[in-house]
Order: C-alpha cells, then sequence, then structure tokens
C-alpha cells in the first residue's frame, strides 16, 4: 500500500468476530495514526496492526501487520501556508536591548527565520536588536515542509530609542555561560541552566538546530541532532544584557 506524505490513508479491516472495537497501531518514524486516518510527515514506512477487543463468547484478535510506504509530496502537489505574520505586540525597544520576535499562522514542519534590511538593526535566531536609535523593518519567513511551500510574512516595523544616559553607564556582567552536559537522550527533556551573569535581568535561551524543540528552559529534540543553544541574560540596575557563547549540546538515541 502507497501513499503521500501528508494525505491520509482510511485504514479498513476485514474478518474478526462478535462486536469488540476495532484500533489500530503504528510504529516507523514519522508515521501517525489517530482512530482509522494514517498519515506521514514525510517520506516512511509504516507498519500497522489491527487490534479487535474481545466481546461475549469472542477473544480478542490481533492482525498480521501491514506495511504501507509514504513517498514525499511533490512541489506540485504542495499547497500554500496559512497566512503568517510577525506577532509582536510591543514594537518599541531601547538600543542594545533585544526584542524577541514572534509569529502567527503558517502551516507544515518548516524552520522560522527572521530577516531585517535596516542599518543598524541586527537580527540573531528569535532576538532583534539595533545599536543606536532606528527603525527596523523585519519580516519572517517559513520553509517549505511536506505538502506547504514557503511563505513569507509582511514586513512589520520596530522602533529602538535611544539608551538612556543611566544605562549608559551601566557595567558588562560577569561572564555567563550553559553549563549542562553536553549529551542528551531522543524524547528526553534537558533542563537548561546557566553560570555566571550579573544583575536580577531575567535569563532566556534559543536555540538553532532542526528537530531542536526549546519551551522555556525545556530542551528536547524529535530526532538524533546536534542543538546550539545560546542563553540571555536582560539588563538590569547597573548591568548591561549579557548573551553567553553557543553550546552544543547532542541528542542521541
Amino acid at each position: 500500500m502507497t501513499g503521500t506524505a501528508g494525505t491520509a490513508i482510511t485504514l479498513e479491516t476485514l474478518g474478526g468476530s462478535g462486536k469488540g472495537a476495532v484500533t489500530f497501531t503504528v510504529s516507523g518514524t514519522e508515521c501517525s495514526v489517530s482512530g482509522t486516518s494514517l498519515n506521514a510527515t514525510a517520506a516512511a514506512t509504516c507498519i500497522v496492526t489491527a487490534s479487535k477487543a474481545a466481546s461475549t463468547d469472542y477473544l480478542a484478535a490481533r492482525s498480521v501487520p501491514k506495511t504501507f510506504e509514504f513517498t514525499a509530496a511533490t512541489v506540485a502537489q504542495a499547497q500554500a501556508q496559512a497566512t503568517l505574520t510577525v506577532s509582536n505586540t510591543t514594537l518599541t525597544g531601547t538600543a542594545g536591548t533585544a526584542i524577541t520576535l514572534e509569529t502567527l499562522g503558517g502551516t507544515g514542519g518548516g524552520a522560522v527565520t527572521f530577516t531585517v534590511t535596516t542599518s543598524g538593526c541586527v537580527v540573531s535566531g528569535t532576538l532583534l536588536k539595533a545599536t543606536a536609535a532606528v527603525t527596523c523593518s523585519v519580516k519572517a519567513t517559513k520553509a517549505a515542509s511536506t505538502g506547504y511551500l514557503a511563505a513569507t510574512s509582511e514586513p512589520k516595523t520596530f522602533t529602538f530609542t535611544a539608551v538612556p544616559v543611566a544605562q549608559a553607564q551601566a557595567q558588562a556582567q560577569a561572564t555567563l555561560t550553559v553549563s549542562n552536559t553536553t549529551t542528551g537522550k531522543v524524547g528526553r527533556v534537558i533542563t537548561l541552566e546557566t553560570l555566571g551573569g550579573s544583575g536580577g535581568g531575567a535569563v532566556t535561551f534559543t536555540v538553532t538546530g532542526s528537530g531542536c524543540r526549546l519551551i522555556g528552559t525545556s530542551l528536547s529534540a524529535t530526532t538524533a541532532v546536534t542543538c546550539s543553544v545560546t542563553a540571555t541574560k536582560a539588563a538590569s540596575t547597573g548591568y548591561l544584557e549579557a548573551t553567553s557563547a553557543k553550546a552544543i549540546i547532542k541528542f542521541v538515541r
């Protein structure tokens, strides 16, 4: 049996006895089953087993596994994503202090990246900074993925003001580092930690690497991958913002 990634196959059975409910289980990377719908997020081999529950006078029954092959969707089969927008509601900041960029919309599993074209503005991962008072125009792009074309947002404008005199006199923080071990297991969460920094500014993390997932301080991966993690400690009274060097964390199976 064959299908195209992103388009579900409706599973069916023959045989069995009694009134027990039929359920399906699947094994295979990128494969999923919901009710009777089998799907894959990329080219994959999915092995499906049907089970019929026990009922009056009949024991439970289980089918032999059946293999389904999904191929990647072609560009011709891909469709446009839902509208992608840069969704920040706070559009002002102070030069030297980063704004974390956010998006809404888009479809599929493609990575989101940001670009800025204005002189004096810099974007690194999801962090937008300015070196002086300036207006920055930012676009988000969500990469193509199985079944979906790439999408780019309309530009959004952010305004940075000059650093106040009191903040300009602030000092650099102590060196900030991501202090975690360098390896983890796929499917298990690593809680990110830091050493160093100064003052009371909040610490946030950013990560790059396809398959790496970051929620707050929780880092995980959906496959064997190398994740590059950076910590940022916000400016606070008497101290400038600090950003760590990149820490490399590898996830293995």
